[in-house]
């Protein structure tokens, strides 16, 4: 079974990208390639690529069982809502930088859009400021 095209567009173009990159890290991983393939067969692309994210944030945030992901948080009358706090707290902090609920690279992609800018350089800024 696969979804109609309707139903991935209506995917925001950047939860889109974060799930179609889940879907290729999962692909090589070997515990997990297999069961996505098999998955593909009978279920929704959308709901395969959702578990990929879970299992790509899983895994990479070193979750315990008991702990979500926060691809597992919504986003509720103007707030983020998950079962435990920190998974609402981490989708926060992506949505406020302009990342995904499932980004699959965590907590590297998270780290990496928070480093605050650069200063410009003594020489870049005297080339931009009029004398």
């Amino acid at each position: 079974m696969t979804d109609t095209a309707a139903d991935v567009d209506e995917l925001n173009p950047i939860d889109k990208e974060a799930l179609e990159r889940a879907m290729r890290l999962i692909a090589d991983d070997r515990t997990h390639g297999g069961q996505i393939a098999d998955m593909l067969l009978d279920r929704p692309w959308r709901d395969v690529a959702k578990f990929a994210a879970y299992v790509c944030q899983t895994n990479r945030l070193a979750l315990r069982p008991w702990q979500s992901p926060p691809c597992h948080a919504n986003f509720v009358d103007g707030e983020w809502v998950a079962r435990d706090l920190d998974a609402a707290g981490l989708a926060a902090r992506l949505a406020a930088v302009g990342l995904s609920r499932f980004e699959p690279n965590l907590p590297a992609a998270l780290i990496e859009a928070e480093k605050p800018p650069l200063p410009l350089s003594p020489r870049t800024r005297s080339k931009r400021s009029p004398r």
